[in-house]
C-alpha cells in the first residue's frame, strides 16, 4: 500500500519531471501562436492543412484517436492501480474536470464556432479533410488537444521520473497528436493551441495541488479502506474502457 512521501520531502517539486514535457508544448504553441498571427485564423489552418503526404494520410485519421482521453486513460488506470492508486484519483479528476470544461465551452460558451469544414465549405474553400467523420459544429476549443495534454503528460509524469529523454519524447508525441486534429481537417489552429492550454493547465494544477493532498490523504486510510479504493477503481476504469470502446468504434467506424 502507499506511503505518504508528503511529510518527507516537502521541498521536491511534484512535476519536475514534466519540464522538458511542458517545454516542448510551449515551443510548439509559441510556433502555433506565430503562425495565427502571421497568417489569421483561417489563413493559418488553410497554410498548415495544405501540407501533406499519402503515408500520413493512412495513418493520421487512426492516430489522432490517441487523443481520445477516456479511452487511453482508462487503459493507463488499469495498469497503475495496484501501486499508484492516488495517481489513478488524480487522473480521474484531471478528466472529470477535461469532461466539464471543454463540454461547457464547446455546448454553451462557443456553441456558434463552426469547424474548417462547414466554414470553408460555406465559402466553397476545397480543404484537405480524411477525417472519419464530417463534423461541422462545436469546434472551440480541440477537445482531442486538451485530453491529449493531459493523459500525456500524467503518463509523462509516471513513467519519466528524471528521464529528461523520455519526457521529451512524449512531449514531441504530444503535440503530433494535438497536430493531427488540424492535419485531419477538423479543428482549427486556434482550437488546437486554446485546448492546450486548457489541458496543460488543468495537468500543473492537478498535480500541484490535488494530487499530493489526495496521496496523503489516502496514506492514512487502513489497508483495508485502500484494498476496497482500489476495487472501484478497477471496476470505474474497466467500465469505462469498454463503453469508450464502444463509443469510439460506433462514432467513427461503425455508424450509419
Amino acid at each position: 500500500m502507499e506511503k505518504s512521501a508528503l511529510a518527507q520531502s516537502p521541498t521536491i517539486d511534484p512535476i519536475r519531471s514534466l519540464y522538458p514535457y511542458l517545454i516542448i508544448l510551449a515551443l510548439g504553441a509559441i510556433a502555433g501562436l506565430l503562425a495565427l498571427g502571421m497568417w489569421g485564423y483561417e489563413g493559418s489552418f488553410l497554410r498548415l492543412n495544405s501540407y501533406h503526404i499519402p503515408f500520413l494520410d493512412q495513418i493520421m485519421p487512426h492516430f489522432t484517436h490517441l487523443g481520445q482521453g477516456v479511452l487511453v486513460g482508462a487503459i493507463i488506470s488499469l495498469f497503475w492501480i495496484k501501486k499508484r492508486a492516488s495517481l489513478v484519483i488524480a487522473f480521474i479528476l484531471a478528466l472529470l474536470i477535461t469532461l466539464v470544461i471543454v463540454g461547457v465551452s464547446k455546448q454553451i460558451l462557443f456553441a456558434d464556432w463552426f469547424r474548417p469544414m462547414a466554414v470553408f465549405g460555406n465559402k466553397g474553400i476545397d480543404i484537405h479533410h480524411i477525417a472519419l467523420r464530417n463534423w461541422m459544429h462545436f469546434s472551440f476549443p480541440s477537445g482531442h488537444s486538451t485530453a491529449a495534454v493531459v493523459v500525456f503528460g500524467f503518463l509523462t509524469y509516471g513513467i519519466s521520473q528524471r528521464k529528461v529523454p523520455l519526457s521529451a519524447s512524449m512531449g514531441i508525441l504530444t503535440l503530433a497528436v494535438i497536430y493531427s486534429r488540424l492535419y485531419i481537417g477538423v479543428h482549427f489552429l486556434g482550437d488546437i493551441l486554446a485546448g492546450s492550454l486548457i489541458g496543460a493547465t488543468i495537468l500543473v494544477i492537478t498535480l500541484t495541488l490535488l494530487y499530493p493532498k489526495i496521496k496523503y490523504w489516502l496514506s492514512q486510510k487502513t489497508p483495508t479502506f485502500q484494498a476496497t479504493i482500489e476495487k472501484a477503481l478497477y471496476v470505474i476504469s474497466g467500465a469505462t474502457l469498454i463503453f469508450s470502446i464502444y463509443q469510439l468504434l460506433s462514432t467513427y467506424y461503425f455508424y450509419d
